[in-house]
């Protein structure tokens, strides 16, 4: 990457007849760094590089900018590029209308030598800052973008979604972190992160999520397990629920798969204070141990009580076309 004096990205700040740090834009910035968990990728990145404060952004007029430009160029970073990377970052902000429809971000780039993936990467995390995150991703997808921040970048989506939502996760949300994690395969960290990767597969299909459960560490297998468990009884959309409750009675699981989730479902039919899961995890239970040849579990599942008596019936899964014939003996 080219050297380029100070002076230089100064001069380039200097040469446009204004900022484009309106009041407009400041507010956004601000509210969409609270949307984000107080935390814009413009924050994270700038941490990266050294003692410098992210309040100063976004710069309220020119010196504020020229103050953030220079504490961000005089920091001792062995890598130049996690310098030249955040004045890309600014100059992204500026619009055409601006810079006589010529980007300044791109002529920036080209004369400090800035790589094409280090430039995808930064323009996705702008994109990112912007709640934009159908543009995030054709960037952050580009072959030559390094992958990096996976975590933020998943909690980003879920964020979002739960500040415009009752629920933690949205088929959008679902499908923006699913469209990611098929493009650059991240190795997620966080257990946070994880479970709601496991919630988006869900969106699609429960036997994603479950082999994808099975490929993690085994210590957080029967965690992530009974999430999927608990999910598919809960789903407020009805239609949902009850076609994943059928699925979720057929899955083919393996012998200490199948005592966790006899266990499980056992434990929320006893205790789950809402009598509609409950009565759901009797149903599966039911169901299961008729498919497997279980007619004795299936009697004494039967006749567990309702744990709370004094509510009203709730509804249940029709299994007429599963049980139909069937009688249940001693």
């Amino acid at each position: 990457m080219t050297t380029i004096p100070s002076t230089f990205t100064q001069a380039l700040v200097r040469s446009v007849k204004k900022t484009p740090y309106t009041s407009q834009l400041i507010t956004k910035i601000q509210k969409n760094r609270k949307t984000l968990g107080d935390t814009l990728f413009f924050d994270v990145l700038i941490r990266d590089v050294g003692h410098v404060d992210p309040t100063l952004y976004p710069p309220k007029d020119l010196e504020t900018l020229l103050l953030l430009i220079q504490k961000i160029e005089s920091q001792d970073t062995p890598n130049r590029v996690h310098q030249a990377v955040l004045i890309f970052y600014l100059f992204l902000d500026y619009p055409l209308s601006l810079t006589n429809h010529e980007s300044l971000a791109n002529y920036y780039a080209e004369e400090v030598g800035i790589p094409t993936g280090y430039r995808e990467l930064i323009t996705g995390f702008w994109y990112m800052d912007q709640i934009d995150f159908d543009n995030a991703l054709l960037h952050l997808g580009h072959p030559e973008a390094l992958p990096t921040y996976h975590d933020k970048i998943f909690a980003s989506f879920i964020k979002t979604a739960a500040s415009n939502n009752s629920s933690t996760s949205t088929p959008n949300s679902s499908a923006q972190i699913l469209a990611y994690f098929t493009a650059k395969s991240p190795r997620l960290v966080s257990s946070e992160t994880i479970e709601h990767y496991v919630d988006s597969l869900l969106e699609v299909s429960l036997f994603s999520a479950l082999r994808f459960v099975r490929s993690v560490s085994p210590s957080i297998q029967p965690v992530l397990f009974r999430r999927i468990i608990m999910n598919t009884l809960s789903d407020p959309r009805s239609e949902v629920r009850k076609k994943n409750i059928w699925r979720l009675a057929n899955l083919p699981l393996t012998d200490s798969e199948s005592v966790l989730f006899k266990d499980y479902l056992l434990e929320i039919s006893k205790e789950h204070p809402d009598t509609t899961v409950s009565s759901f995890a009797k149903d599966v239970l039911i169901v299961r141990s008729l498919h497997t040849g279980d007619v004795h579990t299936s009697k004494a599942i039967s006749e567990l009580p309702n744990p709370n008596p004094a509510s009203t019936k709730p509804p249940r899964v029709e299994w007429n076309d599963i049980t139909r014939g069937i009688k249940l003996s001693n």
